[in-house]
């Protein structure tokens, strides 16, 4: 229960009304009840400041929108330079399990700097979900968390066009060989992009402080 009234104080729910929903649930209403309940004025709550701050609403969103696309173009050119500048240079060999073996590094640093960063793109994903987190901050820190749910859908289009091809290509090497690495990657950066990037949004911005909260516009 203590869930439910964070997230409708954080959705601006007036107290009037969770206080009523407290109270129902207290003479037997049931948990799901009550999560149905917050969901549905969660619901209310974002679509009516949509109606009644649309110029708010449109600035999280085209804020939330180009701030994520800036940050994964740019995120993505920096990984290329590392990859062709940086580390393909170094690579004097492989394995026996075709990993790349980097000259002047230890295994150790080897397995952080290629199999963590490109093998299993973790790296790279997680920069994808700090750029998320970043934009979820500045939408939560000056708006109820109705602006958190705008700056969400606001990516969603971007989310869906790169995650596509990721998951196509992995659907196309699962299965091929057994243990391939793309399998790894593909999968990771597929799940990073569809649920890593909406999560890290969402939750940051829920959680950043009600201190400071003004129109964006």
């Amino acid at each position: 229960m203590r869930a439910a009234l964070w997230l409708m104080r954080r959705f601006d729910v007036s107290e009037d009304l969770m206080g009523d929903l407290v109270e129902q649930h207290r003479h037997g209403r049931s948990i799901v009840w009550l999560w149905r309940q917050t969901i549905d004025a969660i619901a209310k709550g974002v679509g009516t400041m949509i109606t009644r701050e649309p110029r708010t609403a449109l600035v999280v969103a085209i804020v939330s929108f180009c701030a994520l696309l800036v940050w994964v173009d740019a995120t993505w050119a920096g990984y290329t330079w590392v990859m062709v500048r940086w580390l393909a240079p170094m690579i004097r060999g492989f394995d026996a399990f075709g990993h790349p073996v980097l000259s002047r590094y230890p295994p150790l640093v080897q397995r952080l700097g290629w199999s963590w960063w490109n093998v299993y793109a973790v790296g790279m994903g997680l920069l994808w979900c700090l750029g998320g987190a970043l934009i979820g901050r500045y939408a939560g820190d000056r708006r109820s968390g109705s602006s958190v749910v705008v700056a969400v859908l606001a990516q969603l289009p971007l989310v869906v066009w790169w995650g596509l091809p990721l998951y196509r290509n992995a659907i196309g090497y699962i299965g091929r060989e057994a243990a391939h690495p793309m399998d790894v990657q593909l999968v990771t950066l597929t799940a990073l992009v569809w649920f890593g990037i909406p999560l890290a949004t969402a939750l940051a911005g829920l959680s950043a402080p009600r201190t400071k909260r003004q129109a964006l516009a």
